[in-house]
């Protein structure tokens, strides 16, 4: 049945998360009254912003409702004049079609904008990217739009993929609330312009930073700067300050309450779950675990750590246990983030450096005030090999194992650009499953402010765990270090192996 919210209502602050399509809503826009009929939530951050697609007087549309009740007049306002300053300046970004009210007093105030035909945003055009030549020129595309922002004085402080939209290979700047008016129509100064365009680039993997060169030798074309290396240096300092930055604000975000998590904090318990898994048996769940552990299928039933596979909702799932062995392990342990916290913390730094994981779901922690007790990190279960059957499969062909030898060598060289170690390289902590290189065992993963010593002998101790699986394989581990051999920054000088002294 359809839904039609009439004027003066306040039927979207109070559904919350659960937004029903398709509805109706009546609007008052230029003194008239006008229908929308909303089909799809395209983003709906409860209490303060929803985002639906939908259609009025036969055009397809996107309609911006501002729910805060004390600021929703002030962001709709900013979204209004970033927009609006975009398109004086001939940067593309959809029409601003009407700004309008959900009630005649204006309340509750929203924007109606076009809806851009066959667009994608700008991280799945850069993640269905599948050659160098085609990220070249999305990153041309974006720091030639960037540049445009930056000649007529303009900024965009949340530059993250997502709020750039690709149609028909022309790329669109949405999102005007984060558009600030720096000095309209005047350039920024090279200094501010580098510090923005480094937020920008800081949002893409570090793997891909051999791009920046070009990227950044077309941004100075557009803006007429001439070559220097002072604004490279000081480019490459800026973006590792922003993805400090980006990642310190990532992490905070991954242990509260949001859209896409819920969480519970108490005395004596530390939860976070994601939101589409909090179902009634995955509460259940989570009030007992211990008894889905004992009804599923153990795994490992270790000392330190407990692994099963469990069923809930029709679906299969993976909870690790961190156990507490002893009093002495319990005094060590308690003062301590969990191994669960931490594997929680490293799932999502996976995600964001794009490295195939499998989903983190939820995490449990029992305590006593702030003092750690046993804890339960729970995933999706991912059918597939470990890699040490996988390799040693005969049906692999020599040109198969090479290709996945290779997704080992690129995860290392992410790990490298991004100051990561794992721990704990053992081929049985990597699935294959289809194309994928999936990386599990994540309590032992540690960042590194910088690469000093410590992260290159923690590095190094890696790829040696990694080439002893092949260890009584030679023509496994040969593959293996001919991949090492293409990472400059790993000496296999120091790798001493038989499969590979020979």
């Amino acid at each position: 049945m359809k839904k039609t919210i009439p004027l003066q209502s306040s039927g979207f602050l109070s559904d919350g998360h659960d937004i029903q399509t398709p509805f109706r809503v009546v609007v008052s826009c230029r003194g008239n009254d006008h229908e929308i009929k909303c089909t799809r939530v395209l983003r709906n951050l409860p209490g303060k912003r929803l985002v639906c697609g939908g259609e009025t007087n036969g055009r397809n549309i996107v309609a911006k409702f501002f729910l805060d009740s004390k600021r929703g007049k002030t962001h709709c306002r900013r979204e209004e004049q970033g927009l609006l300053a975009l398109a004086q300046t001939g940067i593309n970004t959809p029409e601003l079609i009407c700004s309008a009210a959900v009630d005649s007093a204006g309340r509750q105030p929203m924007l109606i904008l076009q809806m851009l035909e066959h667009a994608i945003d700008f991280e799945k055009a850069w993640k269905s990217a599948e050659t160098d030549w085609q990220r070249a020129g999305l990153l041309k595309n974006l720091f030639s739009l960037t540049a445009s922002m930056h000649a007529f004085g303009l900024i965009h402080k949340d530059a993250h993929p997502g709020n750039f939209m690709v149609a028909g290979g022309i790329l669109y700047a949405i999102d005007g609330g984060a558009v600030a008016i720096v000095k309209k129509g005047k350039a920024l100064s090279p200094a501010r312009s580098i510090k923005n365009l480094a937020a920008v680039f800081a949002q893409f993997e570090s793997a891909f930073d051999y791009l920046l060169e070009d990227a950044f030798v077309f941004y100075r074309q557009k803006r007429n700067w001439t070559p220097g290396r002072s604004y490279r240096r000081y480019l490459i300092k800026q973006i590792r300050l922003q993805r400090q930055k980006k990642e310190k604000k990532y992490f905070k975000k991954i242990y509260r309450e949001s859209s896409v998590q819920v969480c519970s904090r108490s005395w004596n318990q530390f939860m976070v779950c994601k939101r589409k898994c909090y179902t009634r048996e995955m509460k259940t769940f989570l009030r007992h675990p211990d008894a889905f552990i004992d009804k599923g299928k153990l795994l490992k039933n270790g000392n330190s750590s407990t692994v099963a596979l469990i069923e809930m909702d029709n679906s299969f799932f993976i909870v690790k246990r961190y156990n507490i062995k002893s009093f002495t392990h319990a005094l060590r342990r308690c003062f301590r983030v969990s191994r669960a916290w931490r594997s929680w913390k490293n799932a999502h730094r996976l995600i964001l450096l794009n490295i195939a994981t499998p989903k983190p779901l939820a995490m449990l922690e029992y305590k006593w005030g702030s003092l750690r007790s046993k804890a339960y990190f729970i995933t999706e279960y991912v059918h597939g090999r470990d890699a040490y059957q996988w390799f040693h499969a005969k049906e692999n062909s020599e040109s198969e194992i090479q290709n996945m030898a290779s997704k080992f060598g690129q995860i290392l060289k992410i790990f490298y650009h991004s100051l990561i170690t794992h721990g704990d390289f053992k081929a049985t902590n990597f699935i294959v499953s289809g194309d994928n290189l999936v990386v599990i065992d994540l309590d032992s993963m540690r960042s590194y402010g910088r690469a000093g010593r410590k992260f290159q002998q923690k590095l190094l101790k890696d790829c040696q765990r990694l080439l002893k699986n092949w260890e009584r394989h030679p023509f496994i581990c040969r593959i293996f270090c001919q991949e090492l051999e293409k990472l400059k920054f790993i000496p296999l000088s120091k790798i001493k192996l038989k499969c590979y002294e020979n």
